[in-house]
């Protein structure tokens, strides 16, 4: 089974060291396809020296560098990580693309946030609903609502479900994978069926937000299996892309103008798949065991809860 990883970044140097070096560590057999989207800082010199494969481009923003990566990626499997997302998992990629195999599912999503497209009466707010995994591991999945937005006769929402966890982990995070209509990256795997079936991402949706969501619900009408599940990671560890701008060059205003636009690209576009509140269902397919691992410059950490601690004193290394 052929792996591949797509990451892309945009002057990231202060911490892309201690992210790829992970990376590498944690999906050790899989190719590493990196793209230093436009760069003026030291961040294509540490791409370098991990890349299998490295792109430049200039677009400067995330769904046209994703899509040049999956299309120099050569696995059967394809995880778009993005440049804030610290993996914690050891071999993550190669148990969930087994998994993925198994059970037939052509997209997977590993931040813990799935979700629904729900249609109700304007009247209506749907109502806050929890699903509760029966046994171990102890795991809620807690429906959290976005929107709405008015569609005549209707209002469309997205309900996120979000996994949480109850009580310590240990050394290892035990969970289940979940179906549902979207899920969110990152890390995000693809099967090469879902690439062949469907192709590259919509870049209707540049410079970025929401496209994946849309090529989940186009997988599902195009008969695809979407799942999600928690991939043990420090998501944001860089910060966060809305974050990480002033409004000296309008970034953060492109981001909050592309966020808009594009959500209500994505609820107009697919507005025939969202179903009444009482139709939504979340199944848990599978439980899956992520063994932590450790950064190789981080002290001993035993538990979950104490990894966002221990991140305030990683820095990159030399070499």
């Amino acid at each position: 089974m052929r792996l591949s990883i797509v990451l892309s970044a945009h002057n990231k140097a202060h911490y892309l060291d201690v992210l790829l070096h992970q990376l590498r560590r944690s999906a050790p057999k899989a190719e590493l396809v990196l793209v230093d989207d436009g760069s003026t800082d030291g961040t294509r010199a540490i791409m370098e020296r991990y890349a299998d494969r490295l792109l430049v481009t200039d677009d400067v923003w995330e769904v046209r560098a994703n899509n040049a990566g999956l299309a120099a990626a050569g696995g059967d499997h394809i995880a778009i990580v993005q440049d804030d997302d610290l993996i914690l998992a050891a071999n993550w990629l190669a148990g969930c693309a087994s998994i993925m195999d198994a059970l037939g599912i052509d997209i997977l999503g590993g931040r813990g946030t799935g979700g629904y497209g729900v249609r109700c009466r304007p009247e209506e707010v749907p109502v806050t609903r929890q699903w509760a995994s029966a046994g171990a591991p102890p795991e809620r999945l807690v429906n959290v609502i976005d929107g709405p937005v008015a569609d005549g006769k209707s209002r469309l929402y997205l309900l996120n479900l979000t996994k949480t966890f109850v009580g310590d982990v240990g050394r290892s995070l035990r969970t289940h994978l979940t179906t549902c209509q979207m899920a969110v990256r990152s890390p995000w795997i693809l099967s090469r069926r879902a690439l062949d079936r469907l192709g590259p991402l919509d870049e209707d949706y540049a410079p970025l937000m929401y496209d994946d969501m849309d090529y989940c619900m186009r997988a599902r009408a195009a008969g695809l299996t979407v799942a999600f599940t928690m991939i043990p990671q420090f998501g944001r560890f860089g910060g966060g892309s809305a974050h990480l701008y002033d409004d000296a060059d309008g970034r953060r205003r492109l981001f909050a103008d592309a966020a808009r636009r594009n959500f209500s690209r994505l609820l107009d576009r697919h507005r025939h798949a969202f179903e009444p509140p009482e139709r939504v269902h979340a199944v848990n397919l599978a439980t899956v065991e992520f063994p932590l691992l450790a950064p190789a410059f981080a002290g001993p950490v035993d538990r979950l809860q104490d990894l966002l601690a221990c991140a305030a004193a990683w820095r990159p290394v030399a070499g």
